[in-house]
């Protein structure tokens, strides 16, 4: 175990679960973070690898934790005066529920999420959760919403019949679907169809159509914008060009940082995929 003295008062513990080399960029995204000068940092390795140094980072680093005993590397390590904060980046799936209890609010960033995602509802009222890929969804679902704010398309939206999702990473474009689902309680009246492109975007398009309606949102070709349209009875209503917003990790975790409370509409997405 390494430790430093920390120089500021604190406002939080972040405790970065995940192997050495995803730990390692942890710390390079916390340096660039708004919110990292606030925070108490520990880093825990879940493999036998040691983990680099980042001059001023850690307060704590603990290497080499079998994953048995995350849960107690975690409650030896976390101060009752602070809120505690797990980035989860890696580690066996059957140990986030152990892990998740002695946390206020947990960020889920796994490569494969889906095993992390199955164990999610049984954890909602224990923790608060969220995912780094549904923070990265957050600028689709509000564009989707302000289409559903024309009152042709709210008169339509009982007819929809398909949802086409358009991306590569498939657990990104049905977390997608599960929120649209479970928003407009479809009750699976509605088919979803999920394809998988060979582009570099994790999502890239959403096409929601009926007999009289259709919108889209699709990813700019600059990947900074997202273009969107909506039709009914074959006029358009509307056809823009917005800010995707950043995108960038040091971003999408100052914002998830500043954030205490359960996320429902997320909880509600995994359910309805789960269902």
């Amino acid at each position: 175990m390494k430790t430093g003295t920390p120089t500021r008062a604190r406002a939080a513990t972040l405790v970065t679960v995940g192997p050495p080399a995803r730990l390692a960029e942890a710390a390079g995204v916390l340096a660039e973070a708004d919110e990292a000068g606030s925070l108490r940092h520990v880093l825990i390795s879940t493999t036998g690898e040691d983990v680099p140094d980042v001059e001023g980072l850690q307060d704590v680093t603990v290497e080499n934790v079998r994953p048995q005993f995350l849960n107690n590397a975690v409650a030896a390590l976390r101060l009752s005066s602070l809120p505690t904060v797990v980035w989860w980046r890696g580690g066996p799936p059957d140990r986030l529920p152990a892990v998740a209890t002695l946390a206020d609010r947990v960020l889920l960033d796994a490569e494969d999420s889906l095993p992390l995602w199955r164990q999610a509802p049984a954890l909602f009222g224990r923790t608060a959760l969220t995912d780094f890929r549904w923070a990265r969804l957050t600028r689709w679902r509000g564009v989707m919403a302000l289409l559903f704010d024309l009152p042709q398309v709210r008169e339509a939206a009982p007819d929809f019949q398909r949802l086409r999702i358009t991306g590569n990473d498939p657990a990104q474009c049905a977390l997608f679907a599960g929120w649209l689902a479970s928003s407009l309680d479809w009750q699976g009246r509605v088919a979803v169809e999920l394809e998988r492109a060979g582009a570099s975007a994790s999502l890239s398009k959403v096409e929601l159509d009926g007999p009289s309606a259709s919108l889209q949102l699709a990813l700019h070709r600059n990947g900074a914008c997202l273009t969107t349209e909506a039709r009914v009875n074959g006029d358009v209503l509307t056809s823009r060009v917005l800010s995707l917003g950043s995108q960038a990790l040091p971003s999408l975790l100052s914002e998830e940082l500043r954030v205490r409370s359960r996320d429902i509409p997320f909880e509600r997405a995994l359910q309805q995929m789960a269902s």
